[in-house]
């Protein structure tokens, strides 16, 4: 190396050296001629040498900042992935506590409609207690005044009687009314009676008008019927726990779960379920109707293009009548749509005639083969094969068809086939 580029380099390394503050005194080395510095040869190799120990001082002071620097990155990013793992927790915590925060708000919902409801049933309760002590209260003022009355016609009969038997004083015996709870007036006396009495239709009927042998009479028919209707009661009770077969003490948890399943706003009754399933059923049956067309129409289309590509006759009116005919197809889906719009409204089931002639339909015709029942049916499953590309050619077809076809390269890709049908004002991509 030539003494320019040396002194050129000596230039380069001072200014390096004194930009980072490594030259002491701020003096320059030299680095191209060391005997020409101020202190000789020696002087000058002791600096280099100066400058070198530094260099690997500060080396060895960037390695160890950097591996503490290191040490506390790898410290930190610890904490921060313990903290992340605390937050999760933390969230799954507050998560859980959110749901049995929103069950026990149900419960406590459901809690209050039992109090709504037994408050209710207190009140009523209570107002039928009312009710009853205001008939007993009642029912004891007219047997008081019954029976002051009773004492005022047997005093008077008394008096009666004693007037009568005022001639003959020895054999007098106080007057007596001995009331037979079993006797009926069948004989021709109490039917002379009967006819005197005023009917039970008649509007000036009153009980007080009856004698006492009626009313005993009642009195005992009605605690008869009284009788047997408790122990009909009881018989049913009886049985409807037999027939159930569980224990009385769980005969009101039973009957508490059965009334908040009644009461539940998201209780579903069965048959709204069946209905539902049905029609879940139809709507599925529909999509692989239309699932089944629109396989048609693909394997349809990519014979098309094939015949296309191999040099054949473009696609003629006649044919696209006859094979696809795409107005009846659409006209025939819009109406499948309205009814089962209309079906899902009104809730009425398929008659099965519509759904035999569904599944009778005949099958669109198609230039290729038929598919093999190991397909899978999935519609977006279905990958059209790429073709190699051929120029299409003109044939004696396309004068008299009014169909224009076009092929779209630019998004020619393996699984992307693009075609523009344009006939009578209907588009198919």
């Amino acid at each position: 190396m030539d003494s320019q580029s040396l002194k050129s380099a000596s230039a380069y390394l001072n200014n390096l050296l004194l930009a980072r503050g490594l030259l002491r005194n701020g003096k320059p080395l030299e680095f191209a001629h060391p005997s020409k510095a101020e202190g000789g040869k020696q002087e000058t190799m002791a600096q280099i040498i100066n400058l070198v120990h530094d260099l690997i001082l500060r080396r060895d002071r960037e390695q160890d900042q950097r591996d503490s620097l290191s040490q506390t990155l790898r410290a930190v990013r610890a904490d921060n992935q313990k903290a992340t793992t605390t937050i999760e927790r933390l969230q799954q915590r507050s998560e859980d506590l959110q749901r049995q925060l929103s069950l026990s708000q149900s419960s406590e919902r459901s809690a209050k409609n039992a109090l709504r409801s037994a408050e209710s049933s207190a009140r009523s309760l209570r107002e039928e207690m009312l009710r009853l002590k205001t008939t007993v209260q009642q029912v004891r003022t007219a047997c008081a005044n019954d029976v002051r009355k009773r004492d005022v016609q047997i005093q008077r009969l008394k008096t009666h009687l004693t007037a009568q038997q005022r001639g003959n004083r020895t054999g007098l015996v106080g007057a007596s009314i001995t009331i037979t709870p079993g006797s009926t007036g069948s004989g021709p006396a109490g039917l002379g009676r009967d006819e005197d009495m005023p009917s039970v239709d008649d509007a000036e009927y009153s009980l007080k008008q009856e004698t006492t042998e009626f009313l005993t009479q009642l009195s005992q028919g009605l605690s008869d019927e009284n009788d047997n209707l408790i122990g009909l009661v009881r018989s049913t009770l009886a049985t409807l726990r037999e027939l159930q077969g569980m224990p009385e003490h769980d005969m009101d948890h039973v009957l508490e779960n059965l009334r908040s399943l009644l009461t539940n706003p998201n209780f579903v009754s069965i048959s709204e379920v069946e209905s539902r399933e049905e029609e879940i059923i139809k709507l599925r049956e529909g999509w692989e109707k239309m699932e089944a067309r629109w396989r048609d129409v693909v394997v349809m289309m990519q014979g098309w293009r094939q015949r296309m590509m191999d040099g054949g006759d473009t696609i003629t009116l006649d044919e696209l009548r006859m094979g696809l005919g795409p107005g009846d197809m659409l006209a025939s889906v819009a109406e499948e749509e309205e009814e089962d719009e209309g079906e899902i409204d009104s809730e009425v089931d398929m008659d099965d005639e519509e759904i035999d002639d569904i599944d009778n339909e005949p099958a669109l015709p198609s230039p290729e083969k038929p598919l093999s029942e190991d397909r899978k049916t999935d519609l977006f499953d279905i990958k059209l094969e790429p073709t190699p590309h051929h120029a299409l050619r003109e044939s004696d077809g396309n004068t008299s068809t009014p169909i224009t076809v076009c092929y779209d390269e630019s998004i020619n890709t393996p699984n992307t086939l693009a075609y523009v049908f344009n006939f009578n004002g209907i588009y198919i991509d």
